[in-house]
């Protein structure tokens, strides 16, 4: 199809397709809904979604979510880790770069990293005792206390890296926003 046969199949000009074809306007959803039935395509196909960077597979999007969600079913009760957990400066480096991945909407790359740094961050959380760390008004050591806001600042990346891939459903917690409050006591 043309582009002037597209223009015309959609009523807008020629000149306001190629904006949107050049990314130089934003394509109201309704007007994607349209040059999807007009391109006979679904409007995921025009948007890249739910894989965004056309280098990404549907393979390497799904390959992390059974170890997400396993991790995500434990949050309160974590497997054993089989090494001691990374010193807590070099969790939040490797919070900080999955927070710049998720950002970046590089979400192949993002995955892998988020299992392994939600363990080792619950891990020093909870600092060996996951029921005193969740008992109100439990005294908590500075490093749990940063733990927890690493945490919350994980779950966001993890959510994306969920959705991002087409997976709607999730084993995470119920979260009061990005506070961990249902992982962290009311102190944090």
């Amino acid at each position: 199809m043309s582009v002037k046969q597209l223009a015309d199949a959609v009523a807008i000009s020629i000149s306001t397709l190629q904006k949107y074809e050049n990314g130089q306007r934003v394509v109201p959803p309704a007007m994607l809904t349209h040059l999807a039935r007009a391109l006979r395509v679904g409007p995921t196909h025009l948007t890249g979604q739910p894989y965004i960077n056309g280098a990404e597979t549907e393979e390497q999007a799904q390959a992390v979510i059974p170890e997400l969600r396993r991790v995500l079913l434990t949050y309160d009760n974590p497997d054993d880790l089989s090494v001691p957990a990374r010193p807590l400066p070099v969790l939040v480096a490797e919070t900080e770069a999955v927070s710049a991945l998720r950002r970046d909407s590089k979400y192949v790359p993002m995955g892998p990293l988020l299992p392994g740094l939600l363990s080792e961050l619950t891990h020093t959380a909870l600092n060996g005792d996951a029921a005193a760390a969740r008992r109100p008004g439990a005294r908590l050591e500075r490093e749990q206390r940063e733990a927890f806001r690493q945490l919350a600042t994980c779950y966001r990346p993890s959510t994306h890296s969920r959705t991002s891939s087409g997976t709607t459903t999730s084993a995470s917690p119920q979260w009061n926003g990005c506070s961990g409050q249902r992982i962290a006591p009311a102190t944090l």
